[in-house]
């Protein structure tokens, strides 16, 4: 088990090390952690989005959390892809109404040519949802797109944090000019025991409770030794002496 002194040690090197503080050099390392380009291949949609617009969102959210180790550096993915695609939905329902107007212009003008805008999309939300129902399947895309990324944001926090109180507690990484620990400080010799007094103002043993005199007149078993002294009878010296 590992000892107090060494613990300290421990957390004075972790402090040590926190990684760049200045704006240059975190600009330097925000895109370490951006390993290759399989993730935007995975997501993006070519005819629609753009790579370099996706790694820039992607960099954001790795200088961000800063992963450590393929297990966090894999939930920092399913958190970018999911909020990836949760955009991409509500970027779709702008386009979705705009499309939904235009099959439906000639009847909006014929029948419905006197009622205003937001009414005109109400006719589009009631005419999909008795056809396709469009946007009730996008909405639900969006909420298992947002079950996940809170999903893997929560499991990359539990293991951050899980992480943290390890190297707190003296088993993580250590800096590589380590402190050494404290030396053990020295012992002071223990005082000779000293004997309370009693409410006569008698010397009371610590231990036994009782004066010191009286314990050593005591044997083992607690009864009186033989050899214990009683205190003289008085003489009366106006006594005839025949």
């Amino acid at each position: 088990m590992i000892s107090q002194r060494q613990l300290d040690a421990n957390r004075r090197n972790a402090a040590k090390s926190n990684g760049p503080i200045t704006p240059e050099g975190r600009a330097a390392v925000r895109l370490n952690a951006l390993k290759h380009g399989l993730t935007a291949a995975e997501i993006i949609l070519p005819t629609a989005e753009d790579k370099l617009e996706f790694e820039q969102f992607q960099a954001a959210f790795e200088e961000e959390c800063q992963p450590v180790g393929p297990i966090e550096q894999v939930l920092v993915e399913d958190i970018v892809a999911n909020r990836w695609r949760m955009n991409r939905v509500r970027k779709m329902e702008p386009g979705f109404f705009a499309l939904r107007m235009q099959i439906l212009e000639s009847r909006i003008k014929e029948d419905y040519s006197a009622l205003d805008a937001h009414a005109h999309l109400a006719l589009v939300f009631r005419d999909d949802a008795q056809d396709a129902n469009t946007l009730g399947k996008m909405s639900r895309y969006e909420a298992r797109f947002e079950r996940s990324f809170h999903k893997a944001l929560k499991e990359l926090q539990r293991l951050q944090a899980l992480r943290a109180a390890v190297s707190d507690s003296g088993n993580g990484t250590v800096s590589q000019n380590p402190v050494a620990p404290d030396p053990d400080p020295p012992t002071p010799d223990s005082p000779a025991p000293t004997h309370a007094r009693g409410a006569d103002g008698l010397a009371v043993c610590p231990e036994h409770g009782v004066p010191p005199t009286t314990q050593a007149s005591q044997g083992s078993s607690g009864t009186e030794r033989s050899d214990k002294i009683h205190p003289a009878v008085p003489i009366d010296t106006d006594q005839n002496v025949s």
